[in-house]
């Protein structure tokens, strides 16, 4: 069953035609690998299949109940809130049990941690966990 499709997705940036005519299907337990030399548009395909980026032509659908998310390569976090803070704010308000074990499972040691202390992997795992 396909939970998202492209059908000849355009995408220009300046002057250049960075993504000509890409369709593409995720279907369930598919398992999909994105491999290019920079600025081939890899970032941008992704963007675009979270939704979270606008195209020029094409058609982009997903399945009525599906969520998409896009974990950017450098994360901006509020330097002034804790992990714990942002977990719990960008996990769709779960119990507290749960924001704490998103932050266990990522591997981050110190939930009170300030962001703005982070390296750049723990910021990562903390938008990932969020």
């Amino acid at each position: 069953m396909a939970l998202l499709t492209l059908k000849d997705i355009h995408k220009h940036f300046a002057e250049k035609h960075l993504l000509r005519g890409v369709s593409l299907t995720v279907n369930e337990g598919d398992r999909i690998g994105l491999v290019g030399p920079n600025g081939a548009g890899k970032t941008t395909l992704l963007r675009i299949l979270a939704g979270h980026e606008p195209f020029e032509e094409g058609e982009r659908t997903t399945q009525k109940a599906l969520r998409t998310a896009y974990l950017e390569q450098e994360p901006t976090l509020p330097a002034n809130l804790t992990i714990r803070e942002v977990v719990s704010a960008g996990a769709e308000n779960p119990a507290p049990h749960r924001v704490e074990s998103l932050i266990d499972r990522t591997g981050l040691r110190d939930p009170d941690a300030l962001c703005g202390t982070l390296s750049g992997g723990e910021a990562r795992r903390v938008a990932l966990a969020s």
